[in-house]
């Protein structure tokens, strides 16, 4: 039963690391935590995910290496900041569901966290030269 699989996979991620707390913050009968957990097992999410990537990937192919002019390098900035906050949303749900050890215990997810923390550095970069 796929529901009963995903209260299983819900109960671990609260309680396999004992009962420790998420970002010294988050309880594992924290409602805000028990939210995240919800979000991160429901499949929605990682479909959800998977688009943004897709999408993610796109706008990369469409940028010019040698710089956009106008409009068009202006949509291409709202949409990278956009795709940048919901990628660090994406990663502080996880970490809040499970815990920031076990979010770095899958090797996919210490490439999100690289992905995300590069693209946080770029972002800032790009907002603090197009002034």
């Amino acid at each position: 039963n796929k529901y009963r699989d995903r209260e299983a996979a819900q109960h671990d991620m609260l309680y396999s690391s004992g009962n420790s707390s998420s970002l010294f913050l988050f309880s594992p009968s924290n409602k805000w935590r028990i939210f995240c957990v919800q979000v991160v097992t429901d499949p929605r999410f990682d479909t959800a995910v998977v688009l943004l990537i897709v999408l993610s990937s796109i706008m990369l192919a469409i940028t010019n290496p040698h710089g956009q002019t106008g409009s068009k390098k202006k949509i291409l900035m709202i949409g990278d900041s956009i795709l940048t906050l919901c990628f660090i949303m994406e990663l502080f749900i996880k970490v809040i569901a499970e815990t920031l050890m076990q979010y770095l215990q899958s090797g996919w997810n210490i490439l999100d966290f690289i992905i995300v923390a590069v693209s946080i550095v770029s972002w800032i970069l790009q907002l603090s030269t197009a002034q």
